[in-house]
C-alpha cells in the first residue's frame, strides 16, 4: 500500500531532512542556532523571554501561508508533501532545535535528534516524554535511543496523515486558510511549551529535583 511504503523509512527520512536543514540553514533562512542568538539577544540574556518570544512569533509564521514558496531546497525533501505542510514542519523543527540552542545542548547528539523528534509530536508525545524523563541522559542506552526514535516514527505518521486511521491533529489543510492556519498555530504553540519542558530543564531527560 503507498502509505505503508512511506512508513515509517520515509518519515524517518523526512524528519531527518528537516532537521539537517534547520540545524545547517536553508538559503536566504535563518539556522536554529542563529533564530535562537537573536531572540537571546533581543531579550537581553533572558533564556524564558527569548524562548516565549520565540514561541509566539514562530507560531505566527507557521499559520500564514507560503512562507517557504520559492526556496528551491524544498521541493529535494525525501518525501512528497505540500508546501504549506513542508514550511509548517520545517518552521515547527527549526523551533524545537533553536530552543534546544537556548539550553545549551548540543544539537548534533543523537540523544537531542531523538527528543527534538519527539517534541514534534506535540501532545501525542507527553507519556513518551514522561517516561523518557525517568532515565537520565548519561544512561541512556542505544537500544533505548532506537525505541524513542521507533515510537516517534509511529506518532509523527499519524500527525500528518501518512498512515490511514490517525487520529492525532493533521497538517493536512482544512475547509479554509484562516481554519488550516489557527490549527498551525496552535499546534506550533503546544511543540514551542514542550520543547521549553524538554530542553530548559537543567538536565533533559532528567525530572527536575
Amino acid at each position: 500500500m503507498p502509505g505503508e511504503e512511506r512508513s515509517p523509512r520515509s518519515i524517518q527520512a523526512m524528519m531527518g531532512w528537516l532537521y539537517d536543514k534547520a540545524v545547517s540553514r536553508i538559503a536566504g533562512i535563518e539556522s536554529a542556532e542563529t533564530l535562537a542568538e537573536r531572540y537571546l539577544a533581543d531579550a537581553e540574556g533572558n533564556v524564558m523571554k527569548a524562548a516565549h518570544a520565540m514561541i509566539r512569533w514562530e507560531s505566527v509564521k507557521a499559520g500564514s501561508t507560503g512562507f517557504l514558496s520559492g526556496v528551491g531546497g524544498v521541493v529535494a525533501m525525501p518525501v512528497t508533501l505540500p508546501l504549506n505542510i513542508t514550511s509548517v514542519l520545517f518552521l515547527q523543527t527549526r523551533l524545537v532545535a533553536a530552543i534546544a540552542c537556548l539550553g545549551k545542548h548540543n544539537l548534533a547528539d543523537e540523544r537531542i535528534r531523538a527528543l527534538a523528534g519527539l517534541c514534534l509530536c506535540g501532545n501525542a508525545a507527553k507519556a513518551l516524554l514522561q517516561e523518557v524523563a525517568l532515565q537520565a541522559m548519561e544512561n541512556w542506552t542505544r537500544p533505548f535511543t532506537r525505541k524513542i526514535v521507533e515510537k516517534t516514527l509511529v506518532l509523527m505518521a499519524a500527525r500528518t496523515g501518512m498512515r490511514t486511521g490517525g487520529q492525532f491533529v493533521r497538517l493536512v489543510p482544512l475547509a479554509g486558510g484562516v481554519v488550516s492556519g489557527a490549527v498551525d498555530v496552535a499546534t506550533t504553540r503546544t511543540i514551542g511549551r514542550i520543547a521549553c519542558t524538554t530542553f530548559l530543564n537543567p538536565h533533559p531527560g532528567r525530572q527536575a529535583s
